[in-house]
């Protein structure tokens, strides 16, 4: 995965954390919590710490 999303940043000219956010945005995530929305910390590889939100997915 971490290759693919080389692949693509290098592709479009994108930063590899735009490309992983807007997977999050369509995929959204999947979880036991009873809410629409889902607030969570994300830390990438170098380290950075991200404060996020997402659509909960039903499926």
């Amino acid at each position: 995965m971490l290759k693919d999303l080389k692949f693509l940043s290098k592709m479009y000219e994108i930063p590899s954390i735009d490309i992983i956010l807007m997977d999050l945005n369509i995929s959204g995530v999947s979880s036991d919590i009873d809410a629409d929305r889902v607030r969570f910390n994300l830390r990438l590889l170098n380290g950075e710490l991200l404060l996020c939100s997402a659509i909960k997915k039903r499926f």
